[in-house]
C-alpha cells in the first residue's frame, strides 16, 4: 500500500503560482500531502484530494475540530516546557558528566543519577503539564524515554572527537542535553501513535492520535513522516533551531487554513493512484496536479520507490487525459534525463524560498 512521507500544510507556499494555469471546474490533487495549493484556491471550487496515507486524509477531514485545536496547543506548550525542564536538569547532569568524562563514574552511574534528577524535578508544580497522565498518556514510559535520551546523548558527548569543548562549556554541553529531551520527547509520542496502530490498545482517541502524528511531522528530520514496512512510524527528531518556535504557531495557523477551507467544496478520498483516477474520471475543464519532490516522495510496504520510477507511472498515468495537468519534481541531476526523455512536454523551473522544483506540464 502507498503511504505519501508527508506531513499537511507547508505555510507560504503556492506552488502553482505562475503555472499558466486558464480557469477550471475541479481542482484534482493526486496526492494532496502539504496541500499548499489548495488554500489558494478560489472561493466555491470543487476541489478533489486524496492521499494514499489515511492519516494525511483525516487530518483535513477534523480541521474545524475544536478537540484537535486544543490537543496541538497543549503539545505546543509542552514543547516549551519541555526545553524549560532540559534547562534546568542538565545544569545538575553537568556535573555527572564530568565524572563520567574523567572516568570517575560509569555511563550506568551516569543512568542512575540521570533518573534522580529527572524523578527530582518532575515534582516542581511548572510542570505540572508536562507529566500529567493525561498528556502523556503513561508518565512512566515518557520518562523512560526521555532518561534513555538524554543518556544516549551524554554518551554521544563523550564519545565524540570535539567532547572537550562540551566538558567546558556549560552552555553547549546544555544545548546537547536539550536535544536529548526533546529526542525523548518526540519518541515517546511516536511510540504512542505506533502502539495505537497496532489496534491491539486503544490508548489514545482519534483527535490525539492526529494531533501527535501532526506534531512528529512537524518536527521530525526533513520535515517528513516515515514508515516502515509494518506501517510504524519511523521518523527521527530533526534536532533543528528552527523547531524551537515554531509548533506554537501551528494551532493558529491550522484554524486558518479550516476556514480557508470552509470556503471551497471538498472532497476526500484515500485511494491507490490507479484507483482514485478511476473514480473521480479527470475530464476536459479539470485540473490534475501531483507533487513528486521529495517531500512528497512514496513509500510502499516493500520499499521506498525512487522519485523517477514514480515520476514514470504517474506520467503514464497522466497522459489518458485531456485535462490541464501538473506535475511537481526536483529540480536536481535527474531533470536533464527527464528533459531528453519528455520533448513534447512543457518543462519549467520555478524557484521557492530559495528551493528549485522543475514542473512537468501539458499546457
Amino acid at each position: 500500500m502507498q503511504s505519501s512521507i508527508i506531513s499537511p500544510f507547508l505555510f507560504n507556499y503556492k506552488p502553482d503560482e505562475s503555472l499558466n494555469l486558464s480557469s477550471y471546474k475541479r481542482y484534482i490533487h493526486l496526492n494532496i500531502g502539504k496541500g499548499a495549493s489548495l488554500f489558494t484556491q478560489k472561493k466555491g471550487t470543487l476541489c478533489i484530494i486524496n492521499d494514499a496515507n489515511i492519516e494525511v486524509i483525516q487530518f483535513y477531514q477534523n480541521l474545524g475540530s475544536s478537540k484537535l485545536h486544543e490537543f496541538i496547543s497543549t503539545i505546543a506548550l509542552n514543547w516549551e516546557l519541555i526545553e524549560e525542564f532540559s534547562q534546568l536538569s542538565s545544569k545538575e547532569i553537568y556535573i555527572s558528566y564530568q565524572d563520567f568524562e574523567n572516568g570517575i563514574i560509569t555511563l550506568e552511574d551516569v543512568q542512575f543519577m540521570v533518573r534522580a534528577i529527572v524523578l527530582m524535578n518532575t515534582d516542581i508544580e511548572k510542570f505540572t503539564p508536562l507529566f500529567s497522565q493525561s498528556f502523556t498518556i503513561t508518565q512512566d514510559l515518557f520518562i523512560n524515554s526521555l532518561i534513555k535520551s538524554v543518556v544516549k546523548q551524554i554518551a554521544k558527548i563523550k564519545d565524540s572527537t570535539n567532547k572537550s569543548k562540551f566538558s567546558k562549556s556549560l552552555e553547549l554541553f546544555n544545548k546537547q542535553i536539550e536535544i536529548g529531551f526533546k529526542t525523548g520527547f518526540f519518541n515517546h509520542f511516536q511510540n504512542i501513535v505506533n502502539l495505537q496502530n497496532t489496534n491491539m490498545v486503544d490508548c489514545i482517541d482519534k483527535y490525539k492520535q492526529l494531533s501527535f502524528w501532526y506534531f512528529i511531522g512537524q518536527t521530525s528530520k526533513g520535515n517528513k513522516i516515515a514508515y516502515d514496512t509494518n506501517g510504524n512510524l519511523k521518523s527521527q527528531y530533526g534536532e533543528e533551531e528552527t523547531y524551537k518556535n515554531h509548533f506554537k504557531l501551528l494551532a493558529h495557523q491550522i484554524k486558518k487554513c479550516y476556514e480557508e477551507l470552509t470556503l471551497q467544496q471538498i472532497n476526500y478520498y484515500n485511494l491507490p493512484y490507479n484507483d482514485f483516477l478511476s473514480t473521480v474520471n479527470p475530464t476536459k475543464g479539470d485540473v490534475l496536479i501531483a507533487d513528486l519532490r521529495s517531500i512528497n516522495q512514496i513509500n510502499t510496504s516493500t520499499r521506498e520507490q525512487k522519485q523517477n520510477t514514480v515520476l514514470s507511472n504517474v506520467l503514464n498515468l497522466f497522459r489518458n487525459y485531456t485535462c490541464q495537468w501538473i506535475i511537481l519534481i526536483d529540480n536536481d541531476s535527474k531533470l536533464a534525463e527527464i528533459r531528453s526523455n519528455q520533448e513534447q512536454l512543457v518543462i519549467t523551473v520555478h524557484k521557492e524560498n530559495n528551493t528549485e522544483f522543475a514542473v512537468i506540464s501539458n499546457i
